[in-house]
């Protein structure tokens, strides 16, 4: 499981990519930029978790080849109260 320092903004292109053991990843609502890649061949990632809303979600610039994002059918969208 990879959680993000909430501060966060960008993660880099080929930062996970064929992280074989990723299966879980938490992405604080400061990202807003993937790169190319960062998650690609990330065959077992299984649970994305982000904490911020479904529009802020669609707002991250996510880059090409990052079929550990793009393959899910779904986030799970985690509302925090603050």
């Amino acid at each position: 499981k990879i959680t993000f320092n909430s501060n966060i903004e960008t993660i880099e292109s080929e930062a996970f990519s064929s992280c074989l053991i990723l299966e879980c990843i938490i992405i604080p609502k400061s990202v807003t930029y993937i790169g190319e890649q960062a998650f690609d061949c990330c065959n077992y990632l299984t649970y994305i978790y982000y904490c911020g809303s479904p529009l802020e979600w669609a707002a991250i610039t996510k880059e090409s080849n990052n079929e550990g994002l793009f393959q899910k059918q779904y986030v799970i969208i985690v509302k925090q109260d603050k």
